[in-house]
């Protein structure tokens, strides 16, 4: 195994290492980030898909004992706390990367923050946002190989400090074909407070649409940040999916409207000249 970098968070990962004797580093991981994701999506999820979760919650659970179910609940306070303190970071995705968790063959290396950051600074004009915000209402960003959300949360607080309120006017989509890569992100976006549907899936085969939009109340593979259900983002959907029902509605009135039959324009009648025989005299 390569050896190990030192993570910007040396707490965390220590008392991450204090479960894994008797596990593998990838399935503590694996098991922390799920039971965190799970918990923060089924405080406002509701139906089927907050069961199926609630069950592998519950199945995870019961692989820890009294005290290591404490410490894995005092690294989620920590990761919370962290964001507190300084939202500006991809902690997740360096603490992923330090542990040596990447994946070799989905060819996983997470982009370096201090990058991040700087593609954020040259992508970002504030003149050009404020001019969707003030004609849509907010602007929207699609991210579809998110990894652990490094670039979006880059945007988040390159967007927060020109003084444009990313809670209120900004909305994500973010996919990735990495389970653990999309609840990381979903982790990170929630605790940023940002409105945010987060997608499990190759984005080449299975592009996020309008209609996949429609049906994400549905679908287990979206997870919703819990800004995602927060009344202003509601009143926004439910806005959104009126205009597209009129837009649908008006096109095929337009498309199937009956068309006047032209009457046929008269024709100018032949005049019919007898023919005569000519006469010299």
């Amino acid at each position: 195994m390569a050896k190990r970098r030192q993570s910007k968070n040396p707490e965390i990962e220590k008392l991450f290492d204090s479960l894994c004797y008797a596990k593998t580093p990838w399935e503590v991981w694996m098991d922390i980030i799920q039971m965190f994701a799970i918990t923060m999506a089924n405080s406002l999820d509701v139906g089927e898909r907050r069961d199926k979760r609630e069950k592998t919650y519950l199945q995870i659970a019961k692989k820890y004992s009294e005290q290591e179910t404490k410490v894995i609940v005092d690294i989620l306070s920590q990761i919370t706390m962290a964001y507190e303190t300084n939202p500006d970071q991809d902690l997740l995705g360096d603490l992923y990367m330090a542990l040596n968790l990447g994946s070799s063959e989905l060819g996983q290396f997470f982009t370096p923050y201090c990058v991040c950051k700087s593609m954020a600074k040259m992508t970002i004009d504030k003149g050009l946002m404020q001019n969707i915000i003030n004609e849509k209402g907010y602007f929207t960003v699609n991210e579809p190989a998110c990894g652990a959300g490094a670039t979006i949360i880059a945007l988040v607080n390159k967007i927060k400090a020109i003084d444009i309120n990313y809670q209120t006017d900004f909305y994500i989509v973010a996919q990735d074909v990495s389970y653990i890569a999309v609840l990381m992100c979903y982790i990170q976006l929630s605790l940023l407070g940002c409105a945010a549907v987060v997608i499990v899936g190759n984005t080449l085969t299975s592009p996020p649409t309008t209609q996949m939009q429609t049906n994400i109340e549905l679908a287990d593979n979206m997870w919703l940040t819990p800004m995602y259900h927060s009344k202003l983002w509601q009143m926004r959907r439910e806005a959104r999916l009126v205009s597209e029902m009129l837009h649908y509605v008006g096109k095929e009135m337009f498309q199937n409207k009956p068309t006047e039959k032209k009457k046929p324009t008269p024709q100018p009648k032949e005049e019919i000249v007898k023919a005569v025989q000519l006469s010299l005299f």
